[in-house]
């Protein structure tokens, strides 16, 4: 082998080498590319994977959340028609004791004591009292006592117009223009908001604000 060839061979050699280390190179850089790609790109799926997560877990508590509100607006709902529901049986009991009441002994009496708060309450001579159809008849006879125990400072005559309920008496001022309405059912109606609070009170310990009427 001439001195030629053994330069072309050691030519040839250190080229392979250089070559081989290249490609080593090529290679570890490579590896070290698709590990990095490996390493961001699961990075980045864990980052998504936990963002979908935080996200899946906020939509559930939002809807637990609104479902927790939608019940207990629907919880109000039901008890405040339940207070209602009771408070109008005891009204109910109410004018049922009332309808009694026109049938007893004492409801003489208690007339009396209507016609007096009435004739004091418009002041005046003369007054015209209205009874219910079934009360006319039943008191024209002995009206007269009656209206002078009630009021004896004062000339109450019974009108012959009658009015529609459990009984009382509607009193009038000579000239109409003023009047008292002691029915039965014009006193519950004046009073119906404080019976409601009483009645509250009773079955429920605490009365519930004004505005929880029925809700629905």
């Amino acid at each position: 082998m001439t001195a030629n060839d053994s330069q072309v061979a050691a030519l040839e050699r250190n080229i392979l080498q250089q070559a081989e280390r290249l490609a080593e190179e090529h290679i570890a850089n490579a590896q070290a590319t698709c590990e990095r790609i490996l390493r961001e790109a699961t990075e980045r799926l864990r980052l998504r994977e936990e963002h979908a997560i935080l996200t899946a877990k906020a939509e559930g508590e939002r809807l637990y959340r609104r479902r927790v509100q939608a019940a207990a607006i629907r919880l109000r709902a039901d008890t405040d028609r339940l207070r209602w529901t009771l408070v109008s049986a005891v009204m109910d009991q109410l004018r049922r004791r009332l309808a009694e009441v026109a049938e007893g002994a004492d409801y003489p009496a208690l007339l009396r004591r209507h016609l007096q708060e009435a004739a004091r309450a418009i002041g005046g001579k003369l007054l015209h009292a209205r009874l219910n159809a079934r009360d006319r008849p039943r008191f024209a006879h002995d009206w007269l006592d009656l209206a002078q125990q009630a009021a004896p400072q004062t000339e109450i005559v019974l009108d012959q117009e009658t009015f529609t309920g459990m009984g009382g008496v509607v009193v009038l001022s000579a000239d109409g223009l003023v009047r008292v309405d002691n029915s039965f059912e014009g006193r519950l109606a004046l009073m119906e908001d404080e019976l409601q609070r009483v009645i509250m009170e009773a079955l429920f310990a605490t009365p519930p604000h004004q505005d929880a009427a029925p809700h629905g």
